[in-house]
């Protein structure tokens, strides 16, 4: 799909750019998908000296005018007309290659590993290909499906395509996806409600109005919350980026009190967890030694907390020292793999916590 260039097949209607005067033929079934087309009840017209309220489409009938002046740029508009022709397909992920390790090559149960990938932050690999460029998607194409109404459908392929770039611009992201939800519930209070909305709605008013709205504000919230996962600590971006990436103070706390409880529940797992808790699978010829090792290890890492560290990797650094004796090091790998887990439950529950308050 390209941005800047469109056309369709059989059209039988016509848009003009007025600042470039440019036409584009296009299909009116398809310029069904913006609530601005297809009902608007602040657009109207005066014709045999009425005020006529309703269709845009029914000032051109009743005018005989074929065709629709807009006062947009040819690229802007040709990207509007991309979508509502065309909606955005799915991204393509890339499956990760995964190597198979044969048991008569490496015996598992004589050196068990520790997988904490399973209890990490999962960072998907996309064909960037398929992706909407970050610089298009926002803020062009997200300005015009809130300035024409686009349908939810259109909206949420739009989401799809900006949180692929979470891992790789997560302030970007999260800013822009926490500041939009703020501008959408002004936008809702400020806007009144109309009878003549609710006289003629209908099962296919869903993908507008209120309710889609509200869908919106959803799935940006989705969006937000999954990229605020890749941030790094706040105070470790300039000032500068931040204030230009999160413009909304409610935005900017959210965030700064989610990093606050991520450190502080990785702290509160990490200085309960024990190598032999309970004294289950205690190794009896080096158990002061090594639970002293994991607690100096543990106290060490523990003033170095911050929002993003793998506490359950860093510890899993230690327990490779305990390769010489096959019991301690079962128990290690068994105690990192809690750790992770303790780990990985509580921040869900931060997650959640921090995107309810």
């Amino acid at each position: 799909m390209t941005w800047s260039l469109f056309t369709c097949e059989n059209p039988d209607f016509a848009v003009r750019s007025i600042p470039d005067d440019v036409l584009f033929r296009v299909r009116r079934a398809a310029l069904d998908n913006s609530e601005v087309f297809r009902w608007y009840p602040y657009i109207s017209w005066w014709h045999n000296s009425k005020k006529v309220l309703g269709d845009m489409f029914i000032c051109c009938d009743q005018l005989s005018n074929e065709t629709l002046s807009l006062d947009e740029p040819v690229q802007v508009l040709s990207a509007l007309l991309q979508l509502l022709h065309y909606h955005p397909v799915p991204i393509i992920e890339v499956q990760p290659v995964t190597i198979s390790i044969d048991s008569e090559d490496e015996d598992v149960n004589d050196t068990p590993s520790f997988n904490r990938e399973r209890f990490m932050t999962r960072v998907p690999s996309y064909d960037y290909k398929t992706v909407i460029p970050l610089p298009v998607l926002q803020p062009t194409l997200f300005d015009l499906a809130d300035k024409y109404g686009l349908s939810i459908d259109i909206f949420r392929a739009l989401c799809s395509h900006l949180l692929a770039h979470a891992p790789t611009h997560p302030l970007r992201v999260y800013g822009f996806a926490a500041s939009f939800e703020c501008h959408h519930q002004r936008c809702r209070k400020a806007r009144p409600s109309p009878s003549v909305i609710e006289e003629n709605s209908s099962p296919a008013d869903q993908r507008f109005g209120i309710d889609a709205e509200k869908e919106m504000e959803k799935e940006m919230r989705k969006v937000a919350s999954k990229a605020s996962q890749f941030l790094e600590p706040v105070g470790s971006y300039p000032m500068e980026e931040v204030l230009d990436a999160i413009p909304d103070v409610r935005a900017l706390h959210r965030v700064v009190r989610l990093q606050h409880l991520r450190v502080k529940v990785l702290r509160d797992a990490l200085n309960e967890s024990e190598i032999f808790p309970k004294g289950y699978g205690t190794c009896l010829s080096h158990r002061e030694n090594t639970m002293d090792c994991w607690d100096r290890q543990r106290k060490a890492l523990a003033g170095k907390i911050d929002s993003g560290t793998d506490v359950a990797g860093e510890m899993e650094l230690f327990v490779d020292t305990l390769a010489q004796c096959k019991t301690c090091h079962k128990a290690g790998v068994a105690a990192v793999e809690m750790l992770a887990y303790v780990c990985y439950r509580l921040l869900l529950q931060v997650q959640h916590a921090a995107w309810l308050a």
